[in-house]
């Protein structure tokens, strides 16, 4: 099959020559590419953003093991990737819904990996689209990971940014009516189940809580039962973690 035109800037790349998306060339061509300061990162069609086209890594460390798209994608915390998922099917429709061109935006996303030799490790994702076809619709995109593992220790789920340019900022509202709309809804808990919360945080028992909150021990059990059920996890382990991502402590 015949190339397809693809327009980046000024200058035309060929969607089936890969190698004219190495980093060397793309920042040649482009200033713009420099905002996106990467570690690794990946092209790929907007049709399919799962599947890079490209994939060059400049800085990631993975101990011995090859960094590559595949490895990534199978540490990454399950949470994380149905997450980017949802994010990169509402950016990409809105690209396309709105022609959106090349750096109209630029979308964070930290992520968390559990890689076996490196443990806990806290990415930033960004993406962008880099190239548009001869009708101006986003064609290429481009996924940016940076390492801030030494800057993070932990994020909250389902965060995302989405800075757009000054000339594209009327769509600010839109994207964030979009984002909010797939997000999952957050199960609430009371005030009481709150303080409970902060008391096994730090560290008392049932008996010690009930005594601080002037409850019996059963009511402070009946609470914590219904804590777990709310945010379904099966031990206080899970409720701890479950507490920290939703902001709780």
């Amino acid at each position: 099959s015949h190339p397809s035109e693809v327009r980046f800037g000024d200058f035309k790349l060929l969607s089936l020559h890969a190698p004219q998306y190495g980093w060397k060339h793309l920042t040649a061509r482009s200033p713009l590419v420099h905002l996106l300061q990467p570690d690794y990162f990946t092209v790929f069609r907007i049709s399919s953003p799962g599947t890079p086209i490209f994939e060059e890594n400049l800085h990631l460390d993975f101990g011995t093991e090859e960094v590559k798209f595949s490895l990534i994608t199978k540490c990454m915390l399950s949470e994380d990737l149905e997450h980017i998922k949802r994010m990169d099917r509402v950016i990409f429709k809105l690209s396309m819904d709105c022609m959106l061109q090349p750096f109209d935006f630029i979308s964070s996303i930290l992520v968390q990996l559990d890689h076996q030799e490196k443990g806990r490790l806290f990415y930033i994702r960004k993406t962008s689209i880099l190239a548009c076809d001869e009708f101006g619709m986003p064609s290429i995109g481009i996924t940016t990971l940076k390492d801030v593992t030494a800057l993070v220790t932990t994020c909250k789920p389902n965060n995302v940014d989405i800075t757009f340019s000054p000339d594209r900022q009327d769509l600010c509202h839109e994207a964030h009516k979009r984002i909010n709309a797939v997000q999952p809804k957050r199960v609430s808990i009371t005030a009481r189940e709150k303080q409970i919360v902060h008391c096994l945080f730090n560290g008392m028992s049932s008996k010690e809580i009930a005594g601080a909150l002037y409850i019996s021990k059963a009511t402070v059990d009946t609470h914590r039962q219904h804590i777990l059920h709310k945010w379904e996890v099966t031990n206080t382990a899970g409720l701890m973690k479950r507490a920290v991502e939703e902001g709780c402590i």
